[in-house]
């Protein structure tokens, strides 16, 4: 049996170092490289030559320079492989396509009811899915690098814990399940927000803090946490699950953890919620995507007419001065 050794260890973390410096601040020469990470050339050369070969990085021209040899540049190839990335959640399924930088080749959104109608609900048939979107492309299956999903609710080891946005998915092991019809692919699962929150970290509204929480607000209600940089799970993984709020409010009675899966929170003031609160009073959305559109668009609409000093407008359409 093979073990790895110090001197494989220090490699696999300096090739590593030197694959991020080039995504981050490409196209870069081999000079800068050594300088920026106080490495020698030769190490450097080594790897790198190690990474061309892999396909992970591309020669892509000559630099600027006053005198002497000019440095060959080195770029991250985003081409080398495609990410298969999804958002689960209890209406919705929404895929996209990405190459390795995070620009979207393909995306598509599925409604949960339209596959329970097709009988693709069971997870075993997920992997149907995923390949009838797969060949919208041009992207062999080979091609995909890494498959990664967000998914509503608790994922324990490749198994989806607890769900209540997706009952027939509860307790599938999903892992095992992708990982037969997937083999070239490295596969991550994780709370659908903590995934979200980790995408806003990397080019979203998060970029550059340590600390950041995300909120969402779909078939239930969430939270993802990152606290200096890391993502915070809590002792059981539940932290963030902001839906089990307790809050009283008697025109719309929370019938308890017996009679439904979702929280109080979720119940209340979900996209279940809100669209029952709608109901109510003779009005229909078919997404929360449109409730919040139309109420910025009301929101604008209110403030030309109240004028420039109008912040916005109270529940009861009382203008919000400054």
């Amino acid at each position: 049996m093979h073990k790895i050794g110090r001197p494989d260890i220090i490699n696999k973390i300096n090739k590593g170092l030197i694959l991020q410096l080039v995504r981050e601040e490409g196209p870069i020469s081999r000079a800068k490289i050594a300088r920026k990470l106080g490495l020698s050339r030769p190490t450097v050369s080594i790897h790198v030559q190690d990474l061309i070969n892999e396909g992970l990085l591309l020669e892509v021209g000559k630099g600027e320079t006053k005198k002497g040899r000019k440095d060959i540049l080195l770029s991250y190839n985003a081409k080398h492989g495609y990410i298969l990335a999804g958002d689960i959640e209890g209406s919705y399924i929404r895929l996209v396509i990405s190459d390795m930088s995070g620009k979207i080749e393909a995306e598509e959104v599925i409604k949960t009811q339209e596959l329970r109608e097709k009988n693709l609900m069971d997870p075993n048939k997920f992997p149907l899915v995923l390949k009838e979107f797969l060949g919208m492309t041009k992207i062999e299956l080979e091609s995909l690098k890494i498959l990664s999903f967000g998914i509503t609710g608790i994922v324990e080891e490749g198994r989806l814990m607890f769900s209540p946005g997706l009952p027939e998915w509860n307790n599938a092991p999903l892992l095992k399940i992708l990982e037969g019809e997937f083999p070239y692919s490295m596969i991550i699962l994780d709370r659908d927000v903590n995934m979200a929150v980790l995408g806003e970290y990397w080019k979203g509204a998060g970029k550059g803090k340590e600390n950041i929480v995300y909120i969402t607000i779909s078939t239930g209600i969430g939270a993802g946490i990152i606290i200096n940089g890391k993502i915070y799970e809590g002792k059981n993984k539940f932290a963030g699950e902001i839906g089990y709020m307790s809050i009283d409010d008697p025109n719309f009675v929370y019938p308890g953890v017996l009679n439904t899966p979702f929280g109080s929170l979720e119940w209340n003031s979900s996209w279940s919620g809100i669209k029952k609160r709608l109901q109510k009073i003779g009005k229909n959305y078919k997404n929360i995507e449109e409730v919040f559109e139309n109420y910025e668009r009301d929101k604008e609409n209110h403030r030309y007419i109240c004028g420039k000093s109008c912040k916005g407008y109270s529940e009861s359409y009382h203008c919000i001065s400054s």
